[in-house]
């Protein structure tokens, strides 16, 4: 079960025309779920490790969402077979605002919110693959800072798919929907001074520290904003 690390990740992007589930297209690939990120931005192939059902970012967040799917192509036969192997060459990004038709209106048809990914793997007959990808562009966070505070947040909907080729024709796989939310203050919390920082803190997400998991800044004495927090 091959996994991805961070390294491997973010190619090149181009412009197409809820909780993570699934939904149309070929069933023969299938996006499975959301795996959690192992120490050092590893992420299983495994369905049966942790995944994450919904994600969140912090608005101020230097990088954009990074989603660490799993995939798996359904198709039987022999791993030498490559008619049954899936050459995965992209992955398809296209987002929603659910909650917020001002904000639906004004990004339709916009390169941030809908795009290609570059990306080359192959996925095993009966086998799984996982993914790593910049699914929320860090653009679209800056964009977003005015309609975000401490008491309201902005819901991105998520819906990808992978493309390439499988059994010599293309292939799209089915749909995986994952909600975001963008937020300022969910997850970051700030000490006033690096020398009150406590011998254990929380260090945020393996590959974006800003996004999923509780995150603790401090200040330095040159009033410079430490992530993760470190004692001065």
């Amino acid at each position: 079960m091959p996994r991805s690390i961070l390294s491997l990740a973010l190619l090149s992007i181009a412009p197409v025309g809820l909780i993570g589930c699934v939904g149309g297209g070929d069933e023969t690939v299938v996006i499975l779920q959301n795996n959690a990120p192992e120490e050092g931005c590893v992420i299983s192939a495994s369905v049966s490790d942790s995944y994450i059902g919904n994600g969140r970012i912090e608005v101020a967040s230097p990088s954009g969402y990074l989603l660490t799917p799993v995939a798996k192509n359904d198709a039987t036969g022999e791993t030498e077979d490559t008619n049954r192997i899936a050459f995965v060459d992209g992955i398809q990004v296209d987002l929603e605002f659910p909650a917020d038709e001002a904000l639906e209106a004004e990004y339709e048809g916009s390169p941030l919110t809908r795009f290609e990914i570059g990306y080359s793997a192959i996925i095993n007959p009966g086998a799984t693959t996982s993914f790593i990808a910049e699914v929320v562009p860090a653009e679209l966070l800056e964009e977003l800072e005015d309609d975000v505070d401490g008491d309201s947040s902005v819901l991105v909907r998520v819906h990808t798919r992978l493309v390439g080729e499988l059994g010599g024709s293309g292939f799209e796989s089915s749909s995986f929907s994952y909600d975001v939310e963008v937020c300022e203050g969910c997850l970051v919390s700030v000490y006033s001074s690096c020398a009150v920082v406590p011998a254990e803190v929380n260090s945020g997400g393996e590959c974006n520290p800003f996004q999923d998991y509780a995150l603790d800044c401090c200040i330095n004495s040159v009033g410079d904003t430490i992530c993760p927090a470190v004692t001065e």
